[in-house]
């Protein structure tokens, strides 16, 4: 494989020229031209003929059927030496079995070859010896191949891999799109639609590493996978990099992806100079070859060969069979007295030397075999580039369909079964999408004639749409993998056209947009396209955003889900055959350039204010995210930390504070397997680590991610914080990588690149807390001088950073913990309206950050009531528990959004207190004890804050129609709770009822005599009020 025009077919057949000898008259451009097809795929069957006990081998075409001839001719000579007293004897009875009949063509054929040479010792003796069969395998720059050849790849491991590139047209542009010259490649419009989504590095690493999974980490099953090729031309102009420079920028990229490791051995090669041919690639890939040779050698029974030979030769129609069902290979296995489970053995062995393509992993096709590799590819050349002016063509290169009985008319030699088997492994791949009947696609707003089609939208070679830069009200699908799938509409189509009766696909001429009508019976109809651009698809409804009935409409949010589930589903099926693969679902911010917010599954995004205001179509997205399952099974990989699992990882979460049955359930950890009983507090530390080093040992991908998902989905959530706290980074490099990811994890991830310092991170700033119950532990890094606004909506804060709090290229880590309990002691007459956060940065800013906290007081109506909302702050750092609050100036309180703000400067714990008026007569007032926020005997819970997501203590403030220093009446006081909550008023009196209950509470372990006494003389004077 290669980069466009980088030499590689004149490498290869130039060598091949050199090694194989054919005698006089023979013309060798026959052999090389039987199955060539430089637009698609060339084939170069070879024989080895020789064997590893030898330094010499001699280089030969396969002549007919795979090698069967040179294989069957092999065991004849090594059981009859003397070639000369071998006869053939042949029979006038004509066979009638089409084994039979295989058999007495493979003897002529042996007959008439051994009279060649049996006069020829030396080419005698290597044939004695042994002979391997080799297939040569140049790809072309073809949009149909890519994806077929990942498959192809991801079966066949007995393979060496040849990665191409120009030094003179690649080498000083790596990170530019490939160039492919349109004098070659304009006529089927390869020029503009082929390889122009990412950079000639991406497509040498995609080409390094596909087919290799995540599985193939040991450098012995990694030795020799990639042999990097790099040529150049002597006789060019111009400055050109060496192959040093070249191989440094693609060795840093491929390590910073993680498949370095693939990438160990280079050539150079100057195609201009034959010697170079012969020498750098020649005599290289020789001893690459024997060396593959002695690693992987197998030795294949006889029958294996013939049934190989037999199972291409099987005619139909006079025509070679390409795909055959499973069953009529085990039919005639079974005449060669091979069992099932041998056949299965035949099938894999085949594959996996590239010969044939059996794929059991999918359920659908693994009852078919594709017999014949090249011709299939031909096929395929035929389906995704029609030539102009076939009855198939019009609607194929302008919309992607064609209906099944034109692909019928395609494979017209062969029987109606063979189509539809040819279209089921394109559909399966994810290459087409099926639709059951025409009636489902609008072509010119017409529906098609009812039978089964299939959309191809690689196959279109209109223009490219490009959607306007200022446009952000839509949603997209990000996937990050070393490899890539070359589009994934056709998959998206196929899932949301076979899971959804109520959809239509609306014929597009775009070559990058598909688009979908959905028939909502609850609503209007909607419409949604798809626009493919590489790494990221754009989602977008077509339907005007100015449509309030729209907005609020559960038709579109029901569309919204199809597309999104559909989406979810074709990258799942992807990503155990690609590389790492990663995806996510975001929306746009409105606030920042090239900003998002990340969808999820069950849980709101978290939008900033811009995006909360205008009237737009995120909502209808991420509604539908939130809704949907599938999401939760793979998407969120991208943004949260997905590295291998390192021991100290392990031992820095031990602890002896856990349910230990839960954890066990939780790790599905044998009983028998656990040979330590958690007796005592160092015992229970020892259970812990043994059953995470068991957990470790028994799953196949033990990444910290994988870890932080078993805790989570089995309750164990302090276990689970404290692993993704951890900051186990050594090194400054380390560091970075970290905070790259956290980036990602944050729904501002402002692609700019900056410089970021080794500072102390910030998360280590709050391991000073102690007895506290932490509810979330959140990270955000603040990056150059713009400002920004960092959500953790979901616990009640957001932070907004001024323009100038750093310098451009400075990056500062900023960590904010929110605490549902503790031991925190307030002001007299004051109550917690708020949670409790911590807020710590890893470094000083220029200037203060501006706090906005959730509080659980209505204002909305009642502004007056604001003047009795204050801000608090504690010291992290105190010699003695409790944390003492006390009460800050300054701070504003927003009468209809429910969030107080203040600017701070030096961070310690801080929340927002309300102040308590009580009457003269009444009881004590409410803050001047300790406070075990939501813990303890108090009852206290977390309740959503008027609506929203922070966590407070379950206590509402009540408002009492009382004025500031007047003396409440009696009867007034004596009114019910519940009564003094419907009445309202323009004060802020918490009565004792349900306030004093909690607020004057002692902590758990401190009630002692003095306590109860105190407790006592509380309930008297709440009974007094």
């Amino acid at each position: 494989m290669g980069l466009p025009s980088s030499g590689k077919t004149k490498v290869l057949e130039s060598i091949l020229k050199q090694k194989v000898q054919l005698k006089a008259g023979a013309r060798i451009d026959h052999y090389l031209e039987r199955k060539k097809n430089e637009q698609c795929l060339s084939i170069y069957e070879l024989c080895a003929l020789g064997s590893s006990r030898h330094d010499m081998y001699a280089w030969s075409f396969a002549t007919k059927r795979y090698g069967a001839i040179f294989s069957i001719l092999c065991g004849l000579i090594r059981r009859y030496p003397i070639v000369s007293k071998i006869e053939f004897e042949f029979g006038d009875q004509k066979s009638e079995s089409v084994i039979d009949q295989h058999v007495q063509w493979l003897m002529l054929n042996i007959q008439d070859l051994l009279k060649k040479i049996k006069d020829e010792s030396d080419k005698l003796t290597l044939i004695q010896d042994g002979v391997s069969l080799i297939n040569v395998m140049d790809v072309g720059v073809n949009k149909a191949l890519y994806d077929f050849l990942s498959m192809m790849l991801l079966s066949c491991g007995r393979h060496i891999r040849l990665a191409f590139f120009s030094l003179n047209r690649d080498g000083a542009k790596l990170n530019e799109k490939p160039d492919l010259p349109s004098n070659r490649y304009g006529e089927r419009r390869d020029d503009v639609l082929v390889m122009q989504q990412r950079s000639r590095l991406a497509y040498l690493l995609h080409f390094a590493t596909v087919g290799y999974t995540t599985k193939d980490q040991h450098e012995q099953e990694t030795k020799n996978a990639t042999v990097m090729i790099a040529t150049r031309k002597s006789s060019a102009t111009g400055s050109t990099p060496s192959l040093d420079q070249a191989k440094e920028e693609i060795i840093e990229q491929a390590r910073s992806r993680g498949v370095d490791q693939f990438l160990k051995t280079w050539i150079l090669i100057d195609i201009d100079d034959k010697k170079s041919i012969t020498k750098e690639f020649g005599q290289k890939m020789e001893d690459i070859i024997k060396n593959k040779y002695e690693q992987l050698t197998i030795q294949l029974p006889l029958r294996w060969i013939f049934l190989r030979s037999l199972v291409v030769s099987l005619d139909s129609n006079e025509t070679k069979a390409i795909i055959l069902p499973k069953k009529y290979i085990i039919e005639m296995a079974d005449k060669l007295m091979m069992k099932e489970d041998e056949v299965e053995d035949f099938l894999k062995t085949f594959t996996d030397f590239g010969s044939i393509l059996y794929m059991p992993q999918y359920d659908d096709i693994k009852d078919i075999v594709i017999v014949n590799i090249w011709e299939f590819t031909q096929y395929l050349n035929k389906i995704y580039y029609p030539q102009e002016g076939e009855p198939n063509a019009l609607n194929l290169l302008k919309y992607g369909i064609i209906s099944e009985s034109s692909v019928k008319k395609i494979f017209y030699k062969y029987p109606d079964k063979f189509a539809e088997n040819f279209m089921k492994v394109l559909t399966t791949i994810g290459m087409s999408s099926k639709i059951n009947s025409g009636r489902s696609i609008l072509v010119d707003k017409n529906p098609l004639l009812p039978e089964v089609h299939y959309y191809l939208p690689l196959a279109r070679i209109r223009e490219v749409y490009a959607a306007p830069e200022e446009e952000i009200d839509y949603a997209f699908i990000e996937i990050e993998s070393v490899n890539f799938p070359a589009n994934v509409q056709a998959g998206i189509s196929y899932a949301i056209m076979k899971n959804n009766d109520d959809a239509v696909l609306i014929a597009t001429d775009y070559s990058n947009v598909s688009r979908f009508l959905f028939q909502s019976k609850s609503g209007p109809s909607i419409t949604i396209e798809m626009i493919y651009k590489g790494s990221k698809t754009i989602l977008r409804i077509l339907n005007s955003s100015s449509d309030i009935d729209l907005l609020t409409s559960p038709a579109a949010v029901e569309a919204c889900y199809k597309v999104i589930t559909a989406s979810c589903w074709c990258l799942q099926r992807k990503i155990n055959t690609i590389r790492d693969l990663k995806y996510s679902f975001a929306v746009p911010c409105a606030s920042f350039k090239n900003a998002c917010h990340f969808l999820y599954f069950g849980r709101d995004p978290q939008f900033c204010d811009a995006c909360l205001d205008k009237n737009n179509l995120r909502f209808c997205w991420s509604t539908a995210a939130k809704q949907c399952e599938l999401l939760s099974k793979g998407s969120e990989a991208r943004m949260n930390e997905n590295k291998s699992l390192k021991f100290e990882d392990i031992s820095s979460i031990i602890t002896n504070k856990y349910d230990f049955d839960a954890l066990k359930k939780a790790l599905n950890i044998d009983e028998s397997k656990l040979l330590i009983s958690p007796e005592d507090d160092d015992s229970r530390k020892k259970a812990m680590m043994w059953m995470l080093l068991l957990w470790e040992g028994q799953t196949e991908n033990p990444t910290k991610y994988s870890l932080l998902s078993t805790l989570r989905e089995n309750g164990c959530d302090s276990i689970a914080v404290k692993l993704e706290s951890l900051n186990s980074q050594k090194n400054d490099q380390e560091i970075v990588e970290k905070k790259k990811s956290l980036l990602e994890q944050d729904q501002f991830s402002n692609k700019k690149t900056v410089s970021v310092s080794a500072e102390i991170p910030s998360i280590d700033n709050l391991e000073c807390l102690s007895d506290v119950q932490v509810a979330e532990k959140k990270l955000f890094l603040i990056q150059g001088d713009k400002p920004q606004l960092m959500n953790w909506e979901k616990y009640g804060l957001r932070i907004g950073v001024q323009e100038g709090s750093l310098l451009s290229s400075e990056t500062v880590e900023a960590a904010v913990v929110a605490l549902v309990g503790g031991q925190f002691q307030f002001p007299p007459n004051t109550v917690l309206v708020s949670a409790v956060y911590a807020v710590s940065l890893s470094k000083p800013l220029l200037k203060r950050l501006k706090l906005e906290i959730q509080h659980c007081v209505d204002l909305t109506g009642q502004p007056d009531l604001a003047q009795y909302l204050k801000f608090a702050i504690a010291p992290m750092s105190t010699p003695s528990l409790p944390y003492q609050f006390k009460l800050v100036e300054g701070g504003e309180f927003s009468s209809n959004g429910g969030y107080g703000f203040i600017e701070r400067k030096d961070f310690c714990l801080v929340c927002i207190l309300g102040l308590l008026i009580v009457s003269m007569t009444g009881g004590g007032g409410g803050g001047g004890g300790q406070q075990q926020q939501g813990t303890g005997s108090q009852g206290a819970g977390i309740v959503p804050a008027q609506g929203g997501n922070a966590p407070v203590p379950h206590q509402q403030p009540v408002v009492n129609p009382q004025i500031q220093g007047e003396q409440s009446q009696e009867g007034d006081q004596s009114q019910s709770q519940e009564g003094e909550q419907e009445q309202g008023g323009d004060a802020l009196t918490v009565l004792a009822q349900q306030q004093q209950s909690g607020a004057n509470e002692q902590t758990n372990g401190q009630q002692g005599e003095e306590g109860q006494e105190r407790q006592e003389k509380q309930e008297q004077s709440q009974q007094q009020g």
